[in-house]
């Protein structure tokens, strides 16, 4: 029965002691969620503001080499 006109209460509020570290690891998360965006789209925003393409373009950062293993290299020990 007490709690049936609890809604007229007003509920007693707080934030826990362990909450602000978890805070602050959202905060960082995000900030380093979008340095990582927009690194990896720097130059799509480049060109976005600017109109123009990059002419004296760097190789993309997120870009791997391909590393192409010939058969005849590997030594096999029979």
């Amino acid at each position: 029965m007490p709690y049936l006109f609890s809604f007229l209460t007003k509920p007693v509020q707080h934030i826990d002691l362990g909450s602000g570290r978890w805070i602050y690891t959202i905060i960082l998360g995000v900030i380093f969620g979008l340095g990582i965006t927009i690194r990896v789209y720097w130059k799509d925003i480049k060109k976005f503001f600017t109109g123009k393409e990059d002419t004296n373009a760097e190789s993309d950062p997120t870009e791997t080499d391909t590393i192409v293993i010939d058969s005849t290299d590997v030594k096999n020990k029979e």
